[in-house]
């Protein structure tokens, strides 16, 4: 990652200070390990794009595209010891779903 040093010494001086990290992520399961490595003891999963093709994904889960990110990253994340946090643009309507179906 272009950045993976400078968030190193970020995280590591945060971290030092007694401040818990989190790295907010897209759903990319590529880049959970980096987050990981850089010292994050979390990933936040921006779940703006989830919000969006939610709609369909209530009727029809299996044309949800990115249903499957979601749960790769999240799974990737817990197997490697980080903690997971969701959030943006979820709301009364979407959460039940997201809940059910993402780990942890």
């Amino acid at each position: 990652m272009q950045y993976q040093s400078f968030l190193k010494d970020v995280i590591g001086t945060l971290k030092a200070a007694g401040i818990r990290v989190s790295i907010f992520l897209n759903a990319d399961v590529s880049k959970v390990e980096a987050a990981k490595s850089a010292g994050a003891d979390r990933i936040e999963l921006y779940t703006g794009p989830y919000a969006e093709e939610y709609a369909n994904a209530r009727t029809q889960p299996q044309n949800f595209r990115l249903f499957n990110d979601y749960k790769d990253t999240a799974r990737a994340a817990s197997e490697i010891g980080l903690d997971i946090n969701a959030g943006h643009d979820l709301n009364l309507e979407n959460l039940r779903f997201f809940k059910l179906h993402i780990p942890n």
